[in-house]
Formats: structure tokens, C-alpha cells, sequence
């Protein structure tokens, strides 16, 4: 019986969403293999007495088993649903539930004596596979003291000769050694599988991150060179406009000057485009517009932002436009 759980918050960064997602996987697979052992429990307490002649006292242990048939539906429904407990804090009070579980079964079945009872390794195994050091004490802790309990206070078997009872004992050994080694098979597998795709997602998050490093840098290149290039273009566009002053219209010369002006028009226009796509916008891109204009608009915004508020804007002076 090994139960887990984990928490969902309402609101998930996507940073914290596979690391939730791949307790959701843990959590399904766990539900699983509890529901698995129940039923293996169960059909060993109806047909135990019977099958290999030694009494139990069923009723209180398929009472036990009921109770953890209930528990486990109560975790399968919780883990569709949000909860506000941690998933360290529930997987922990879910892995000490188990164990009190199981130790109360091995108390009405031989107690130490049982050699099912090395199975209480079996969620100290997995807390140390999914817990933090602290919860792996407390609950490596518990099941020390539960075998403790067991070793003095337990509902004695009474399996007949002394040769049938070894046969017994030696049996249930290798029960016990089959159960946990498949069981711990599994359960890390897939603990190893979830740490490959975590491993595989980070690598993922990692060359995402360079590539958008790559572009940034890239474009603060373009930004810084754009800013560069503008000034010497700049005195390039005054000094070509004094010498077209200076040239008679209709020459090679002033060909040539045009020529040029367009050539250094054409290379702002670039450098503006380079700026705008690296999130800058330069002073030549910009378009004019009227004062009283611009004023009215700026008093328009604030006064749809300042609905409750009431003011009048009076511009006073010539309208020649200058």
C-alpha cells in the first residue's frame, strides 16, 4: 500500500508546470500500485486461513483493508482536485498513514514474527526517492518504532508443527523478497523516467534561453551600430547639401550630389528600420505635428483616464501655425 499525493495550485508559472505535471504522473502511478496492493492483500487474508490452515482474525483486518480501500479513493479524488496542502506535507502524511496500515495488518498476523513485516522498507525506500531529507528521517523514524511495537505487542500465528511453520516463514521470505524487488524495480524506473524528461525539458529551457540571448544581443548589435552610423551619415547629409548649394544645376556634379543625397537617405532609412525592430525608434522616423494639436490630444487621454474629473483647456495665441 503505498500511497502519495500532491498539490495543484490555481495558477501555475510554466516554470513550476512540469515539476507539477511530473508529480501528477508519480501521484497516477502510485494510486495504481496501492489499489494493486490492496487486492493483493485482500485475497491473501480470505484465502490464507483456509489455503495454508492458519487462523487469522479477518474481521479486523479486512476492516483495516476497507479503511484503506477508502483512503486511497479519498487520495484518487483529491488528485483531481486542487488541494492546499504542499506535496511534500501530503506525500509524507500519506506514507506514515501507510505504515500504520500495514503494521496494524502485521499486528494481527505475527507481528515481527511475520515475514511480511520487511515490507515496512518499502516507504522508506520511496520517501527516499521522493522526499526531502527531513521527511526520509521522520518517516525511516516511525517505521523503526512501528517493527519496535511489533517485536513485543502482536496477535500470535499459531501455524502447528515447528517443520510446517519454517516452511511457512520460509515461504513468506520469498514473498517478501519478490514484492519489494519488483515493486522497488518499478518505482524506480519510473523515477528515473521522470528525471530524464526533467533533465531533457531543463536542456530544452536551456537552448530556448540562448537563443533569445542570441537575439537580444543581436539586436542591441544592430541598435548600438544603427546609433553609431547615424551621426557620420548625419554630417555627410549637411555637407552634401552645402555642395549642391554651391553646384550649378544640370552638371555631372550636382548628378552626382543628388545621387548621393538619395544614397545617404537611403542609408537612414535602414538604420531606422534596424532601430525600430530593436525597439528603439530615432528622431529622423518621427513625424511633426502641431502643438495646440498635440496638446489637445495629450488633455483628451487624460481627462478618458479622469472621467470624474472636470477641466477645460484654453490655448491662447496666434493660429498663423508657426
Amino acid at each position: 500500500m503505498i500511497p502519495y499525493s500532491t498539490t495543484r495550485p490555481n495558477a501555475l508559472s510554466p516554470a513550476a508546470r512540469p515539476v507539477t505535471q511530473r508529480h501528477d504522473r508519480l501521484l497516477s502511478g502510485l494510486i495504481t500500485a496501492r489499489w494493486w496492493a490492496i487486492a493483493a492483500l485482500l485475497a491473501l487474508v480470505a484465502i490464507a486461513p483456509g489455503l495454508l490452515d492458519v487462523p487469522l482474525p479477518q474481521r479486523p483486518m479486512l476492516a483495516i483493508l476497507a479503511a484503506a480501500g477508502l483512503w486511497n479513493g479519498a487520495m484518487h479524488w483529491q488528485s483531481r482536485r486542487t488541494s492546499d496542502l504542499p506535496y511534500p506535507t501530503t506525500c509524507l502524511l500519506q506514507l506514515c498513514v501507510d505504515l500504520l496500515a500495514f503494521a496494524a495488518l502485521l499486528y494481527f498476523s505475527g507481528g515481527a514474527t511475520n515475514p511480511l513485516v520487511f515490507m515496512l522498507l518499502l516507504p522508506v525506500v520511496l520517501s527516499a526517492l521522493l522526499l526531502t531529507r527531513g521527511a526520509v528521517l521522520a518517516i525511516a523514524a516511525l517505521a523503526m518504532l512501528l517493527y519496535s511495537l511489533l517485536m513485543v505487542q502482536f496477535v500470535p500465528l499459531e501455524p502447528g508443527d515447528a517443520e510446517r511453520a519454517t516452511t511457512l516463514h520460509l515461504s513468506g521470505m520469498w514473498l517478501t523478497f519478490v514484492v519489494s524487488a519488483s515493486m522497488l524495480a518499478w518505482f524506480v524506473m519510473r523515477t528515473t523516467d521522470a528525471l530524464r524528461q526533467r533533465d531533457a525539458e531543463l536542456a530544452r529551457a536551456r537552448e530556448q534561453t540562448y537563443r533569445e540571448e542570441r537575439v537580444l544581443a543581436l539586436g542591441a548589435l544592430a541598435a548600438g551600430a544603427a546609433h553609431e552610423l547615424g551621426s557620420p551619415l548625419a554630417t555627410l547629409a549637411v555637407l552634401v547639401g552645402e555642395m549642391e548649394r554651391d553646384v550649378p544645376a544640370g552638371t555631372p556634379a550636382a548628378a552626382d550630389l543628388k545621387l548621393m543625397r538619395e544614397q545617404i537617405a537611403y542609408c537612414k532609412r535602414i538604420i531606422t528600420r534596424l532601430t525600430e525592430k530593436a525597439g528603439d525608434q530615432r528622431s529622423e522616423g518621427t513625424e511633426s505635428m502641431r502643438c495646440d494639436a498635440w496638446l489637445e490630444g495629450l488633455h483628451g487621454a487624460w481627462r478618458s483616464l479622469r472621467s470624474h474629473c472636470d477641466s477645460t483647456l484654453t490655448l491662447l495665441g496666434s493660429d498663423s501655425g508657426e
